[in-house]
């Protein structure tokens, strides 16, 4: 299977944002390929269906936004009257996707929608996906803010949890609270914001990550006016299962910031 997916040009061209393929082709072993791909099936299907559903919470729980947001669509649709295509390489053209009803990734970048991208950062800071891990393979020092130094032993498992730097209101004012505006009009690598960490170690699935999120909360807010629910949660609560709220998360160590108990009702809207 990812012999014949390497074999299609539109998933292996560099143009393309899909080219994570020419990626693992080109930079890594037969045994690391197998690996990130089986990332992308199965961490990478539950990361992102976890940041959705936070994120079409408070789309859902803010009227305003939700409003923005879907102002902010419809220009994209009327600039973009013409029909839009998926091409699917070797299995042809999807040409059920008129850009009147369905919008898709394409159409979507930071410029044209930086109303639902700021959402989706804030959504990232607030529930990060995934805890960050490394294996230290060399004894090394870190040095801290306060210049202490601390030595870190060959073998040494580190694990980095977004939830705590980026609720740290040492570096976002209100942490607790879910504001997107503190996103807007940034550039994209924003200090503390590291949901999916940094460098050549960060997480391949990324873009594409991204670019789903965008796609399927745009035609959701599109199609649907979205209201919260009774869920009653508290944007204060944390992963503990001694915790009155903790039934607001399902305490993972892969996913911990997994919703549960949380309800939205979704009525359907005429473009």
């Amino acid at each position: 299977t990812l012999k014949r997916a390497k074999s299609d040009k539109s998933l292996t061209d560099k143009k393309s944002k899909w080219c994570i393929l020419n990626v693992i082709e080109n930079e890594m072993c037969e045994e690391d390929q197998l690996e990130i791909a089986m990332e992308f099936l199965f961490t990478g299907a539950s990361s992102v269906t976890t940041v959705l559903t936070w994120l079409v919470y408070h789309i859902g729980e803010n009227p305003k936004l939700q409003e923005e947001i879907r102002q902010e669509l419809r220009k994209i649709i009327e600039k973009d009257s013409s029909s839009s295509f998926v091409d699917i390489g070797e299995y042809g053209r999807c040409h059920d996707f008129p850009s009147s009803d369905w919008i898709i990734s394409d159409q979507l970048n930071n410029d044209n929608c930086p109303i639902l991208e700021a959402t989706i950062k804030e959504t990232l800071r607030m529930y990060p996906p995934i805890h960050i891990g490394r294996l230290a393979l060399a004894d090394f020092d870190i040095t801290t803010n306060t210049g202490k130094k601390i030595k870190v032993s060959k073998g040494t498992d580190i694990m980095s949890n977004p939830w705590f730097f980026q609720r740290n209101a040492n570096n976002f004012e209100n942490p607790h609270k879910f504001d997107h505006v503190r996103f807007l009009n940034k550039p994209y690598n924003v200090p503390s914001w590291h949901p999916f960490s940094l460098g050549v170690r960060s997480c391949p699935g990324m873009r594409i990550g991204m670019a789903v999120l965008k796609t399927i909360a745009a035609n959701i807010v599109m199609k649907y006016q979205i209201e919260v629910g009774d869920s009653n949660i508290s944007h204060n609560a944390c992963c503990d299962n001694n915790s009155s709220r903790a039934s607001q998360f399902d305490s993972d160590m892969m996913l911990p910031c997994t919703p549960i108990n949380t309800y939205m009702k979704f009525k359907s809207i005429s473009v």
